[in-house]
């Protein structure tokens, strides 16, 4: 029965030895695969998420550009936003005519806006100030200005203006 007992202890640290063990270590690797990969998966993660702003602040950027200088000459539009500049800042239109302009060295086109307007003096540099800074881009050739005083001791501006619209050459 001793005997019977080592042969069976022997045999059990055999099996432990030769199959439990390299289990085990089979296990264990199996385990640290599957850390990496999470570790791979969560770095992946991180890249597309950075990839993903880049490309939504890409688009934005896009979008800016294309309100700068946009794909094709729109005449409505251009005289919308010149409208919308010059009412926002109190003026009014005392005439608008509209010309093709020819293509720049970056290859856009333009397109050119001359602007007759009166308002008040005060308003002049708000006026000025909504030009630079509209969303499309405006750049000014002729600037012409006279001022005049009404009866009400008031001061008033009249201006002629050449402006430049781009847009994308085709």
């Amino acid at each position: 029965m001793k005997s019977l007992t080592i042969v069976l202890f022997v045999m059990s640290a055999l099996l432990v030895g030769f199959w439990a063990l390299p289990k085990y270590d089979d296990l264990q690797a199996v385990k640290q695969d599957i850390t990496t990969e999470e570790l791979n998966k969560k770095t992946k993660q991180l890249q597309l998420k950075n990839l993903q702003e880049k490309e939504a602040k890409a688009n934005e950027d896009k979008e800016r550009l294309l309100k700068l200088v946009p794909r094709h000459m729109n005449q409505v539009q251009v005289m919308n936003d010149v409208r919308s500049l010059v009412e926002g800042s109190r003026f009014t239109f005392d005439g608008m005519s509209f010309s093709e302009g020819a293509v720049g060295d970056l290859g856009a086109e333009e397109i050119t806006t001359s602007v007759s307007v009166t308002g008040s003096k005060k308003k002049l540099v708000e006026l000025l100030q909504a030009i630079e800074t509209n969303a499309r881009f405006l750049s000014m050739s002729n600037f012409s200005i006279s001022s005049s005083t009404a009866d009400s001791g008031s001061e008033f501006v009249s201006l002629a203006l050449s402006l430049q619209a781009l847009y994308q050459a085709k």
